[in-house]
């Protein structure tokens, strides 16, 4: 006699309750592999250095330049920067950092980012020679071994009168690290 398919226990084969739940893992299983194969964020499009101990350094991007020293300390990097506003690129009228945020990535050759910190800086005046000040500790771990490279980015809405204040302008200008 033909039952359908359903054996004597009422599993219901692969669609029954068990063979649900195991297509279900199976599915969640190939999500996390996606998700484990695109995850991380990459730098590879930034301008990079190559790590060098104490020495001053420098990294041109479109609005800011970046001057920078690394400090090794024991397992950690210290980075102490300064981002110097690019004044030809910058808009005749703006006169305020609306918004700053600022990031700092260490990368391995491929670009792929090993460690990075952002910070947010309060809104500001825009001095065309004054720098944006950027000390940031990061932990490298087992990292530390390899050869590294350092990245910068940034988040800045310039805008031309005090955050408070009615402004007719605002420009956002950005370069950061990607999501691979």
């Amino acid at each position: 006699m033909d039952n359908g398919g359903i054996r004597p226990g009422g599993s219901g084969g692969t669609n029954g309750p068990m063979g649900n739940f195991m297509k279900l893992r199976v599915f969640a299983l190939l999500g996390v592999l996606l998700l484990a194969g695109c995850s991380g964020l990459s730098v590879r499009h930034l301008p990079s250095n190559p790590w060098k101990n104490e020495a001053s350094q420098s990294i041109q991007m479109r609005y800011l330049v970046f001057q920078y020293q690394v400090i090794p300390v024991g397992n950690e990097l210290g980075i102490v920067a300064e981002a110097y506003p690019v004044i030809d690129k910058l808009p005749d009228w703006a006169s305020w950092y609306g918004e700053i945020g600022l990031s700092v990535y260490v990368s391995d050759e491929r670009g792929r980012v090993l460690a990075s910190q952002d910070i947010t800086l309060v809104p500001r005046p825009l001095n065309r020679e004054a720098g944006l000040p950027l000390d940031v500790s990061l932990d490298l771990g087992t990292n530390r071994y390899q050869p590294l490279y350092v990245s910068f980015g940034y988040r800045l809405v310039l805008t031309d009168a005090q955050p408070n204040a009615e402004t007719s302008r605002r420009i956002l200008v950005s370069e950061k690290a990607l999501e691979k």
